[in-house]
């Protein structure tokens, strides 16, 4: 429900997928690790590059084959991430709102 919630104000706020990025990184719990962390946003960048995006704005995909392989940590968090937005933000299309509008 909470991101639910958040998802809507996002949308409503004519967001950008780096605002997205924020939020889920703020929804990561404290107590894991700097390496998760990095994971988890390469992976949510990834699973909302394989949607679409969010409205006209669109990351890269981005996946560190050799941090996957050697950093326990990273690759947990970049499975965790790439599903979790993949899923959370399938079809999702923001209003767009131009600079300074």
């Amino acid at each position: 429900m909470r991101y639910a919630v958040a998802l809507a104000l996002l949308v409503l706020a004519g967001c950008s997928w780096s605002d997205v990025l924020v939020a889920e990184i703020k929804s990561v719990p404290p107590e894991r690790s700097f390496g998760y962390r990095q994971g988890y946003e390469a992976g949510c960048k990834s699973g909302i590059a394989e949607k679409g995006g969010i409205g006209f704005d669109k990351p890269r995909r981005t996946r560190d084959e050799r941090r996957i392989e050697t950093e326990v940590d990273y690759g947990k968090g970049w499975v965790e991430g790439d599903t979790a937005c993949a899923t959370r933000y399938a079809g999702l299309k923001a209003p767009y709102y131009p600079p300074g509008n």
